[in-house]
C-alpha cells in the first residue's frame, strides 16, 4: 500500500491529477508483480 501511496504523490507532484496517479500506480504494480 505505501509504494502506491508513494508513486501516485510522486505523479501528483509532477502534475498529474490524483485519480489518474492512482491508477497508473495501481496498474504499474500489477504489471510488476509477475516479476
Amino acid at each position: 500500500y505505501i509504494i502506491i501511496e508513494s508513486l501516485t504523490e510522486g505523479g501528483v507532484r509532477m502534475g498529474l491529477p490524483r485519480k489518474l496517479a492512482n491508477k497508473l500506480s495501481t496498474q504499474s504494480l500489477l504489471g510488476a508483480s509477475p516479476l
